[in-house]
């Protein structure tokens, strides 16, 4: 799976009414697949919508998808998981809150609520 689409938060009606009507609206094909993140868990989805896998995950402040690995960050830590299982590939421990995730490079970088980019 080369593709992937991710939502922080928990959405409702009118969230998916708004992003109807603000952005592009399409099936997920073969081959990509749908990751949700909430401050309960984080889900990954076929195209058919059926949960995949699930990992509970609190206070989760951010998150990217590089490959086939989705990386999160959260409070005081920055994890990676694989899409294809969900499980757990690495992990490091930060100060602060991890708000901001870009990948260039193959490197993976962090910026904290401390100001800090990692």
């Amino acid at each position: 799976m080369r593709k992937a689409l991710y939502i922080l938060g928990d959405l409702d009606d009118r969230d998916i009414a708004w992003l109807a009507k603000a952005g592009e609206v399409r099936t997920i094909a073969a081959g990509e697949m749908l990751i949700a993140a909430s401050n309960e868990a984080i889900v990954g989805f076929n195209p058919k919508l059926k949960p995949l896998w699930k990992v509970a995950r609190s206070q989760t402040h951010s998150l990217i998808v590089a490959g086939s690995t989705a990386f999160i960050g959260g409070d005081g830590e920055v994890v990676a998981h694989d899409i294809r299982t969900g499980k757990s590939v690495w992990q490091q421990r930060i100060d602060g809150r991890a708000l901001g995730l870009a990948v260039a490079d193959g490197c993976l970088i962090v910026s904290t609520d401390r100001g800090d980019v990692v």
